[in-house]
C-alpha cells in the first residue's frame, strides 16, 4: 500500500473551484468588457485576474458589439443599457 499524500489547503481551494462552474452577471460580464475598453491592462492579466479563459472575453465582446438577436440569445437584453455602457466605457479615459 502507498502512503496518503496530503495536499496543501491550497490546493484543495484551486481544486474545488476548478470543479465549481461560475455565472457571472450581466454586470459583472459588462464590468469586465468596459475594463478591457479602457486599454489598462492587456486581455490575458484581465481573464487572470477575473478567472476567465479569454475566449469566454472574446465571446462576451463579440456579444456585446453584437445584433440584437444575439444579444437576447446571449441573455443581454437590455439594448440601450448595453450601447450606454459601452459608449460610456469607450469615452472614460478621453
Amino acid at each position: 500500500m502507498t502512503p496518503r499524500t496530503r495536499k496543501s489547503p491550497e490546493s484543495v481551494v484551486k481544486e474545488i473551484k476548478h470543479r465549481i462552474r461560475r455565472k457571472f452577471s450581466f454586470e459583472e460580464k459588462i464590468r469586465i468588457i468596459l475594463e478591457a475598453l479602457k486599454g489598462k491592462d492587456s486581455i490575458s492579466a484581465i481573464c487572470r485576474r477575473e478567472g476567465i479563459a479569454p475566449s469566454l472575453y472574446y465571446k462576451w465582446s463579440r456579444a456585446f458589439s453584437a445584433d440584437r438577436q444575439t444579444q437576447v440569445q446571449m441573455g443581454w437584453i437590455e439594448t440601450g443599457a448595453i450601447y450606454a455602457l459601452y459608449t460610456i466605457g469607450k469615452n472614460a479615459d478621453h
